[in-house]
């Protein structure tokens, strides 16, 4: 069977293929996008954190009409290559700033018809802050407490003696 006839069943199922578009990932931000493998398919997902946190990307096969001979991400970041993944599997990174990361993905179907899915499934965890106003007046507070404590100790001191 020829590739491209199994386009119309992908679309009818709401399948579209992946784009190119830069994804802002903001506070507990997710993307999630199913693609679909006509044969051999090649697709690029850029991404950006907008601050420091945790992102983890999965990679699934989906198993459409069968299984993926080949499926394969590229995880790349400033021109620079990072990790790569063979077969579903999932990257954690951590991210100390905003900084923009491109996947390519590579995926070749089997089978009489030659048509597979997969799944990318991209989180993005916010790292925790300590807010600086709080941590000053918590600060603030124990070392005003800090001072009363040696002050009534002095006091007790010199009436004992």
């Amino acid at each position: 069977m020829n590739p491209l006839r199994a386009l119309p069943l992908c679309l009818l199922l709401g399948i579209a293929p992946a784009m190119a578009d830069v994804v802002s990932l903001t506070d507990s931000g997710s993307f999630y996008d199913a693609v679909p493998v006509l044969g051999r398919n090649q697709s690029v997902t850029d991404f950006r954190a907008t601050t420091a946190g945790t992102v983890t990307i999965t990679l699934s096969d989906v198993n459409f009409t069968s299984v993926l001979q080949s499926l394969r991400l590229d995880l790349n970041s400033g021109g620079t290559h990072l990790q790569t993944v063979t077969g579903p599997g999932a990257l954690y990174l951590t991210v100390s700033a905003q900084q923009v990361f491109s996947t390519s993905i590579f995926g070749i179907a089997q089978g009489a018809r030659s048509l597979g899915l997969y799944t990318l499934d991209v989180q993005f965890s916010p790292m925790n802050s300590v807010p600086l106003p709080a941590s000053l007046w918590l600060l603030a507070t124990g070392l005003a407490c800090a001072s009363r404590l040696l002050r009534k100790q002095a006091i007790v001191t010199v009436h004992t003696a």
